[in-house]
């Protein structure tokens, strides 16, 4: 039983190698003017207030006949077209709305989609909570923490909670109100550094992101 199972899981791997690989002849081999390469796309937030600039991010310059439309659910709220890396949408007053921006480049009435990325629209975070959590409060660069906070907001998360940043459960301040330290063993003797979570704070406050204080 055991060897009829692997023959026919090796059978299944040569069939797949085999379809996935295919031999072009001179006549059907795609010229490098059709192809089009996809996009990867981010926003400046993790979620938006309704009626505020949403800014949208394209890993590469587009130039050409490219376009980007807005949908909600089987509804195209605009359609305009786009050029650079950056632009710009004025999100709709609905409160508590998804939205999906979809990036297409159009060859006469030919349409082929390179990219898209969802946009979350709510007042209040907590309507669609989406959870992650930081743990590592060393010496960070601000490049690092830049590098970190902007992965978090690409997966759209709006709420993190900090795990073991603080000195103590029953005194998580190091040093007083008035005069904090600037470093600090929390509660497995690793060092935090307080100049640290002030950048994430304020990375996460940039990218309508909130904080949370985790204690056990």
């Amino acid at each position: 039983m055991k060897r009829s199972l692997l023959l026919f899981s090796l059978s299944i791997c040569f069939l797949g190698t085999c379809y996935g690989c295919r031999e072009y002849d001179d006549n059907s081999v795609p010229s490098a003017n059709t192809l089009i390469k996809s996009i990867s796309l981010s926003l400046d937030k993790a979620s938006y207030s309704p009626g505020s600039t949403v800014t949208i991010t394209s890993d590469r310059t587009l130039n050409g006949n490219y376009f980007v439309r807005y949908r909600q659910l089987g509804h195209v709220m605009a359609d305009q077209a786009i050029s650079g890396k950056t632009w710009t949408w004025i999100a709709p007053e609905n409160d508590f709305t998804g939205y999906l921006a979809e990036v297409y480049r159009k060859d006469g009435t030919e349409e082929t989609v390179i990219g898209s990325i969802g946009i979350d629209v709510s007042s209040d975070w907590a309507k669609f909570p989406r959870y992650g959590f930081l743990s590592d409060f060393g010496q960070l660069s601000q490049e690092r923490i830049t590098e970190v906070m902007t992965k978090l907001s690409r997966y759209h998360l709006n709420g993190l909670q900090y795990y073991d940043w603080h000195y103590d459960h029953q005194k998580p301040l190091a040093g007083t109100a008035l005069s904090p330290s600037a470093s600090w063993l929390n509660i497995s003797s690793t060092v935090c550094y307080r100049s640290t979570i002030n950048s994430y704070l304020k990375e996460a406050k940039a990218r309508n992101m909130k904080s949370m204080f985790y204690n056990l």
